[in-house]
Formats: structure tokens, C-alpha cells, sequence
């Protein structure tokens, strides 16, 4: 299984060593690490160009989405995973993922289980089977938590207007923005929580996604994401001389 880390963040000069070691020293090797360095104004360009990744630096702050959507829809890999740069992967965590979408062939997402400096372990479990039933998502307790991987035939099928708000990509809550339409797509046997963690979370950067735009832009976005249409149509496999 080809898999794709797409790495989105700015400012993190202090994290994006650590980020990007932890992904080239993976069991499972990746396939492509693309890197969305968001106009960053420290020393994160330095030290991303010390590693043999692919880089993006928009001229201007355009969010993690932006970044996400672009090499979402430029990878050859069968699956990607999305990663802050201020955040880092275990060792064994995309052995994992790949042992998950080996063992069920229908599978098009995951989510996972994470620490922190403040939790040992977080997990956000799988949704009941009423909330598959009548797809109420985006009215549900958020559970499908770090680290969100999804098929990539699967993922592009989502229309960049669910990751917008006019003309401004959502700013807060860019797991929620990709996520919501994918499960909306899929059924409870394509999806999967992966009870191992296979994420570090660092809750603590000052400059990360929250700590930038503070918690009334996240209500907001949420607010407006919650309250968007639901994907109406299901997700079909492309033929595969069409991938």
C-alpha cells in the first residue's frame, strides 16, 4: 500500500524537524512526503529544505486546507494521511494504517488514536450504528480524531465548496471540513477507529491553528460547518485504469 503523509503548518521552526524525522524513520516507508509550509516567517524554510521532501510555500497565509486539497489532488499514493508540522508520528504508526487497509479491502478512512503531553492516550471510538443510519455527523460529539488517513480516489470526490466559505478556505476545524463529507459518502464497513495511537499531538504550540485565531473563529467555523448541506451522493471505487 502506497501511502502519502501531507504535513501542513506555519511557524513551526521549533517542531518541523522533529515532525519530518519521525515520518522518513517510519517502519513503513512513505510513499511521497508533501510539506505545506503556510507562509511561514521563522526558520522553517531552512529547515525543511535540509530534508528530501516536497515543499509548497504559498506567497501569502492561505490555511491548512489550501494545502491539503492541492496535494491531495497531486499524489500517486492509494491513501494519504494528514499531519501537523507541529505534531509527530510514532514509529510503527503508518505500519499500522497499512496493516488496517490490507485486512478490509473496502476500508476509505480512518481515524485514530493520540497522545499528548496532557493525555496519555485519546480515542474517539467508532459511531453508532443510528448515526450511520440517518447520517447526522455533522450533529454528533466529533469522533473521528488524529490521525485522519483516507483513500485517495476516495477523498478527491470531495468539491472544494465544502472546504470554503465564499472564497476563503476554512481557517479552524480542517479535519472537520474533510472529514464530514467523506463519512457522508461512506458507509459505518468503510471506515475504521484505529485503537493503537498513531499520533503525537502537541497541544501546547503557541502559534498552532487555535492559539492563532482563537476559539470564537473555531465556534464559528464549526457553526457554519455543522450547518452545511450533507454530501448527497455515495462514493464508488474508480475502475482501475482510471486511478
Amino acid at each position: 500500500m502506497k501511502i502519502a503523509t501531507i504535513i501542513t503548518g506555519r511557524n513551526c521552526e521549533q517542531y518541523a524537524a522533529e515532525c519530518i524525522e519521525s515520518i522518513l524513520s517510519q517502519k513503513h516507508k512513505p510513499h511521497e512526503v508533501f510539506v505545506w509550509d503556510d507562509a511561514s516567517e521563522d526558520g522553517t524554510a531552512d529547515i525543511l529544505a535540509g530534508y528530501d521532501v516536497t515543499v509548497q510555500r504559498p506567497a501569502t497565509r492561505s490555511g491548512a486546507l489550501r494545502g491539503r486539497y492541492e496535494f491531495v489532488h497531486t499524489t500517486t499514493a492509494d491513501v494519504v494521511c494528514f499531519v501537523g508540522l507541529d505534531d509527530s508520528l510514532p514509529f510503527t504508526s503508518l505500519a499500522t494504517i497499512n496493516r488496517h487497509y490490507e485486512a478490509n479491502p473496502r476500508l476509505c478512512m480512518t481515524w485514530g488514536s493520540w497522545r499528548s503531553a496532557t493525555r496519555a492516550k485519546f480515542s474517539g471510538g467508532q459511531y453508532s450504528d443510528n448515526v450511520w443510519r440517518h447520517r447526522s455527523f455533522r450533529r454528533e460529539i466529533w469522533k473521528a480524531t488524529a490521525m485522519n488517513t483516507f483513500k485517495t480516489d476516495m477523498i478527491r470526490q470531495v468539491p472544494k465548496d465544502k472546504l470554503m466559505i465564499g472564497k476563503d478556505w476554512f481557517t479552524n476545524c480542517t479535519d472537520l471540513a474533510y472529514s464530514f463529507p467523506c463519512l457522508e459518502m461512506l458507509d459505518k464497513g468503510q471506515t475504521a477507529c484505529v485503537e493503537e495511537v498513531v499520533y503525537n499531538y502537541r497541544e501546547d504550540h503557541p502559534k498552532n491553528t487555535l492559539n492563532t485565531y482563537g476559539m470564537f473563529d473555531k465556534e464559528q467555523v464549526k457553526i457554519v460547518l455543522r450547518g452545511m448541506k450533507p454530501m448527497e451522493t455515495r462514493y464508488e471505487a474508480l475502475p482501475s485504469h482510471a486511478l
